[in-house]
């Protein structure tokens, strides 16, 4: 009995509710992940592994997906984790089921991008994401924006009416590049999971 109890991980005996506050505190600090420890990122990686079945037992169906949502954490290191250049911003993913609109908006001062995008249905857990346009603004000036032919897929794994967890990868662009938002890169080394697809944690926010 002893030695079955050595094997249980601490961590599975905690609540979802404890579970989600450890991910935020181990994110806090991380610039979204960009300066996570290999050994915060692991931590993050099992407890997302533990934080399931999703409580939306279909969550590319749910409504819970409308409203706006912070990225808390994720291993990807591009623009969608809010990197510009040397400097990282704020993350916010906007979702409208009912014009089947999504926009992932990075902040950063007086900059503001926005990446305009729509979705398909794929499974119950799953989006395929069609990236259509990209824009900058500063000090509330809106450059033209540029057209995108990328597209990504979402596989969601947790979604509750505050949290969620999706693992994603880019698909297709133009001239063969990687999507922009949902890049392959070499931080998928340090999160070893789900098939190297990049894990994005976010929360709902007014």
């Amino acid at each position: 009995i002893v030695g079955i109890i050595a094997l249980v991980h601490p961590n599975d005996a905690l609540s979802p509710s404890q579970i989600k506050s450890k991910i935020v505190k181990l994110a806090q600090g991380t610039q979204n992940g960009l300066n996570a420890s290999p050994r915060t990122s692991a931590e993050i990686n099992k407890l997302c592994d533990i934080l399931k079945p999703s409580p939306q037992r279909k969550p590319a169906l749910s409504s819970a997906l409308n409203g706006r949502w912070e990225l808390l954490y994720t291993t990807t290191t591009g623009n969608s984790a809010g990197k510009l250049g040397p400097l990282v911003g704020k993350v916010y993913q906007e979702i409208d089921l009912q014009s089947l609109r999504y926009l992932n908006i990075l902040e950063l001062g007086p900059i503001v991008a926005k990446l305009d995008a729509t979705w398909e249905i794929l499974a119950p857990d799953q989006w395929k994401v069609i990236f259509r346009s990209l824009q900058f603004s500063i000090l509330g000036f809106s450059f033209p924006e540029k057209d995108l032919s990328a597209t990504g897929i979402w596989r969601m794994t947790y979604l509750d009416d505050d949290f969620r967890i999706l693992y994603a990868k880019g698909v297709s662009q133009r001239q063969g590049r990687t999507s922009p938002d949902l890049r392959s890169d070499d931080k998928q080394l340090r999160s070893g999971k789900e098939n190297n697809d990049n894990v994005y944690i976010l929360r709902r926010t007014p």
